[in-house]
């Protein structure tokens, strides 16, 4: 057997795969004569830091997916594909199905999103829900900045280091009996204000906001938050840090993850990283070194960054900025509220030694 063909078909496959790989290489080579600029494009999107961060954004994706972990292993070890049929089927199925919702924005698991894209009506009433682990559920988020924001009234800047808001406001926790949404403020907002009063507590002035911004329509969230973020900006000028606040949203069946914090459970902590902006690479280096920090006192504390390529997340309004998601809606509020107290602990560290610097 050759990659799962019959002898007799040998030869045919590797003629078939050699001439593939012919044409890939004259396309190359025609690109480089024709578009030399476009192929040194090409070769810094294929850096190292580049393939891991595309790497990591693609096992972060199919991951939260919810992909059995036996099918993502039988698909790097093809010889496996014995072991359960019914795994593979099933997998491929999803993933061809996710493939297609990427490129089309069209989930062919519901068929109301097929005539979304050509009637408004449709799409009002439809809501892309293959994935639903996607921070926002929402697809891109390019917040519009409008002309007629509210400009902060006149006085003295402020003296927050610290500014946090919840654009989903109405996100709760199941894990203590709850539901997944409550209107209004929900218990996301609660773990907010834990944070808060935590960074207070630590010696960090702290500005937080609990205006409502996913009601009417959760849709619209971000473009109203953008609001709220830009005004804590501009009235907090010396701000080390701009935190959106929310919890994950896991597919049916999967289990709660927590992490052991002083003995108790906690959540984990995810950070979601929008790169479809100017500023991400030194919001990615804040991640990076939240994460670093909080692995020495909590191990285990922060997830991997979730980097989402074709968003903001309002992360272009500050150099730190970042989405934290606390746990996912199989915790309990309890749980995210002791994440709250060890997040701000790390956080504190982090900005106290940026302020010396000033």
């Amino acid at each position: 057997m050759l990659g799962g063909y019959p002898k007799r078909n040998r030869q045919h496959v590797l003629a078939r795969r050699g001439l593939v790989l012919f044409f890939i290489f004259l396309l190359f080579a025609a690109c480089y004569k024709q578009f030399p600029a476009t192929v040194q494009e090409v070769r810094s999107f294929l850096s190292l830091p580049s393939l891991q961060r595309m790497a990591g954004g693609m096992i972060g994706t199919v991951e939260k997916q919810g992909f059995p972990s036996r099918f993502l292993l039988v698909e790097g070890m093809p010889v496996l594909g014995c072991v359960n049929h019914d795994v593979v089927a099933s997998g491929r199925t999803r993933l061809l199905t996710l493939s297609f919702y990427t490129l089309t924005r069209v989930d062919m698991t519901d068929p109301r999103t097929f005539f979304s894209l050509q009637l408004p009506v449709a799409a009002m009433e439809s809501k892309p829900t293959f994935n639903p682990a996607d921070p926002e559920q929402e697809g891109p988020i390019l917040e519009p900045i409008e002309e007629s924001q509210p400009e902060p009234a006149p006085g003295p800047p402020g003296p927050a280091l610290a500014g946090i808001y919840t654009s989903h406001n109405s996100e709760s926790y199941t894990g203590d009996g709850g539901e997944l949404y409550e209107s209004g403020n929900g218990e996301i907002a609660q773990v907010a204000a834990a944070l808060a009063g935590a960074l207070e507590s630590a010696g960090i002035p702290t500005v937080r906001s609990d205006t409502i911004h996913d009601e009417p329509v959760r849709d619209q969230a971000y473009s109203k938050s953008i609001i709220t973020a830009s005004r804590m900006v501009k009235e907090n000028p010396r701000l080390q840090a701009l935190l959106d606040i929310h919890r994950d949203g896991l597919p049916e069946g999967k289990s709660k993850r927590v992490v052991m914090v002083d003995g108790k459970p906690a959540t984990k902590v995810m950070l979601v990283l929008g790169t479809h902006h100017d500023n991400w690479q030194q919001n990615e280096k804040f991640a990076k070194d939240l994460i670093t920090r909080g692995n020495e006192l909590y191990p285990g504390l922060f997830s991997p960054i979730y980097y989402a390529t074709d968003a903001r997340y309002n992360q272009h309004l500050l150099h730190h900025a970042l989405l934290l998601e606390f746990g996912d809606q199989y915790n309990t509020t309890q749980e995210a509220d002791r994440a709250a107290q060890a997040v701000a602990k790390v956080l504190a560290g982090l900005i106290k030694e940026s302020i010396k610097g000033e």
